[in-house]
């Protein structure tokens, strides 16, 4: 599926626009919202083009005294064969679909720079992208990342990027840690995977998570039985119990996590920002196998 989004300018940076193939075959893109294998077909085409072919590659600077740097432009060159089909399907779209993303959730800003030229060179040459503004948002940054790949066949499908974490709801993904939680549980302590989720643990939960939480909800999680504070195993199992037993927490535990499952999920995640994607990542490298869980995430 095909889809464009027209924005308004902001801070110099021109709003992405529909992407499509015409009948003829070309791809049509925003100079500056192109995937790189566009780019380099574009550059081919226009090399190999006479001098006085109508049909070269539009400048993204016409000869018109009337058009801005800011001023959206369009290019049209034959489309080449990519990992995933024609570059003008599936991955090229997912490319300019990314940095439409960072640019509604970084209002007005491009991942590869604000002028047009800029933006073509950092594309062309595989420069990192400028993802900082999504620093606070490991999902969003993870599948903005994922989407602007330099390499087509790294990219997700659309299918996959609709699955990713980024479009859970907060019980969603409260439900995804706790089943989490509940595998981890039944596991050998030998298990490949609690190593795995383990690793850099101190970027997740810090010098222990129990700094990070109320003593009334330590308190209570502590009745009932015996944590590891610099596990993120054990903190996942504390989500889990206070996901499955909210209702059963003193009234000053639930004023701190209401409302339900929003407000559970929000207290955890401002204090824990880097553990729903670090245990997705894990769940996605070592849980492919596993057919219940696969199926369900």
């Amino acid at each position: 599926e095909r889809s464009g989004m027209v924005g308004s300018h902001s801070n110099g940076v021109p709003s992405p626009s529909t992407h499509s193939s015409s009948s003829s075959g070309a791809v049509l893109g925003t100079i500056g919202w192109q995937a790189p294998e566009v780019l380099a077909c574009r550059v081919a085409a226009t090399a190999a083009a006479p001098p006085s072919s109508s049909t070269a590659t539009t400048s993204p600077r016409s000869s018109s005294s009337s058009a801005s740097s800011s001023s959206p432009q369009t290019a049209t060159t034959p489309p080449p064969v990519g990992a995933r089909g024609p570059v003008g399907a599936f991955a090229t779209d997912i490319f300019g679909m990314g940095c439409t993303f960072f640019y509604v959730l970084v209002p007005g800003s491009h991942p590869f720079g604000n002028e047009w030229f800029e933006r073509e060179a950092n594309i062309a040459r595989d420069h990192p992208a400028n993802l900082h503004h999504l620093i606070d948002r490991p999902d969003a940054h993870d599948l903005v990342s994922q989407m602007i790949a330099h390499a087509p066949e790294k990219r997700p499908t659309a299918r996959e990027a609709k699955a990713h974490p980024f479009f859970w709801s907060p019980g969603r993904r409260l439900e995804f840690l706790g089943d989490l939680s509940d595998l981890l549980d039944k596991l050998p302590t030998h298990a490949s995977i609690l190593t795995s989720i383990e690793a850099n643990a101190h970027q997740v939960v810090g010098d222990g998570w129990d700094q990070r939480m109320d003593s009334v909800l330590i308190e209570d999680a502590t009745k009932w039985r015996k944590y590891d504070v610099l596990s993120v195993k054990d903190c996942l199992r504390v989500v889990r119990n206070k996901r499955h037993h909210w209702q059963d927490l003193p009234a000053a535990a639930r004023a701190l996590i209401e409302p339900f499952p929003s407000g559970l999920y929000e207290y955890f995640n401002s204090r824990f920002p880097l553990l729903l994607m670090h245990s997705y990542k894990v769940a996605a490298r070592y849980l492919l196998d596993d057919a219940s869980f696969s199926t369900e995430y």
